[in-house]
């Protein structure tokens, strides 16, 4: 028979190799990242797919994505507290923890899009507070303070040194600002130049992404936690997370067709124009893909015989994210799949070398290889403050301690 000493020094020493491996792996792409960042910024955004007619991308679509995250995933933190539901208030540390990792890769996201990263101070010195911009500047700012503040006290609960009444005020904080995202989506829905999104539904929409972002990237990092042995986690749990994600996947597929239908049906030029970059123009492939992925997860996350299944609950959850990530894109490219002025003057970037102007508008948005590698590196530094996280900070719920 084989000897338990000798095995578990054994699988405890795979783990760490596993660790350092995927550590090293990260920070490689990390390092990527930032060379690219630094050719981007000397170059400008020439080395993008970026232009005067397409000026967002896959860049502002992760940096709404990390936002959702975070927003959602500090509403899941902030319900033990303020609903009184004690038995999952030591798990409120991994989605607090996950909201604070996800605004850090929200605010690294919006840096590296600045033109002139060096005056990056402007914008707290020049804060206009009747900017949407503004506003949504100070809801990142919030998500990461909160987080953090919340994060520390729910630590110091579990050690026994905070008050139970003190974790209910912050939760109740927590909760309010993660609602606060529906407030970012106004530096999108106040823009009437644009009327796919142009919709005082956006901020609900919002929202329902955030929840949606949030549990999804919950449900995979406590299902990977718990085949790790680093906490155990409720099987009723479990189930409520899936059972939240799914409906919140199908409000917002409700959403989206709510959106078609109301610009098909009094037949505007701009309803129109957007319906058409959906089904035929420059968002079909993210638009497509985007339904392929949302249908898959909504299977996967209310079928009982699936979700029991933590391989498919996982791919359920990393498909969810994806399908919130592709609608931030969709939108971005809709939105931009059409010129909305009279004259708008020469092009930039890609288009401006094909000599065409008009031609080439809503022909579609790809990101370069630049632009890819600056996404990935954020993905990668999330990832990366996740991992040391849980290895440094105490995180563990009181059963598994």
């Amino acid at each position: 028979m084989s000897n338990p000493t000798v095995i578990q020094p054994n699988i405890k020493k795979k783990q760490n190799l596993r660790n350092i491996t995927w550590t090293v792996i990260l920070c490689l792409v990390i390092v990527a990242g930032i060379v690219a960042w630094g050719y981007l910024t000397f170059k400008g955004t020439t080395v993008t797919n970026l232009n005067n007619i397409n000026p967002w991308g896959v860049d502002i679509a992760s940096f709404m994505l990390f936002m959702s995250i975070s927003a959602g995933a500090l509403i899941i933190a902030s319900l033990p507290g303020v609903m009184n539901i004690t038995r999952y208030q030591s798990y409120a540390k991994i989605p607090a923890f996950i909201g604070l990792a996800a605004s850090i890769g929200a605010g690294a996201a919006i840096f590296m899009h600045l033109g002139r990263p060096e005056r990056f101070w402007h914008m707290i010195v020049y804060l206009r507070l009747g900017s949407p911009m503004s506003w949504d500047s100070l809801v990142i700012a919030l998500l990461l303070i909160i987080s953090a503040i919340f994060l520390n006290k729910l630590i110091k609960f579990d050690q026994g040194k905070t008050s139970k009444d003190t974790i209910k005020k912050l939760s109740y904080c927590a909760l309010f600002v993660g609602l606060l995202e529906g407030g970012s989506s106004f530096t999108y829905s106040l823009q009437a130049s644009h009327t796919f999104w142009n919709s005082p539904a956006q901020p609900v929409a919002f929202i329902i992404t955030a929840i949606i972002a949030g549990t999804a990237l919950l449900t995979v990092v406590l299902l990977l936690l718990k085949s790790r042995n680093y906490l155990t986690v409720d099987d009723k749990l479990s189930e409520a997370l899936a059972k939240i994600t799914g409906v919140s996947l199908i409000t917002e597929l409700i959403f989206v067709i709510s959106e078609i239908i109301t610009g098909a049906y009094p037949g505007t030029i701009g309803g129109l124009a957007d319906n058409s970059a959906l089904f035929t123009g420059a968002a079909l492939p993210y638009f497509r893909t985007e339904l392929v992925v949302v249908v898959a997860a909504i299977v996967i996350f209310l079928t009982p015989s699936v979700r029991r299944n933590s391989m498919m609950l996982s791919i359920g959850g990393v498909l969810a994210i994806i399908g919130v990530f592709l609608n931030k894109l969709t939108m971005l490219v809709v939105a931009f799949s059409a010129v909305n002025i009279t004259n708008p003057g020469a092009p930039t970037g890609p288009l401006a070398i094909t000599g065409s102007y008009v031609p080439n508008i809503g022909k579609g948005y790809f990101p370069s290889l630049v632009e890819c590698t600056l996404v990935l590196s954020i993905v990668a530094l999330v990832i990366l403050l996740l991992l040391l996280g849980f290895k440094y900070l105490p995180l563990q719920n009181k059963e598994t301690v």
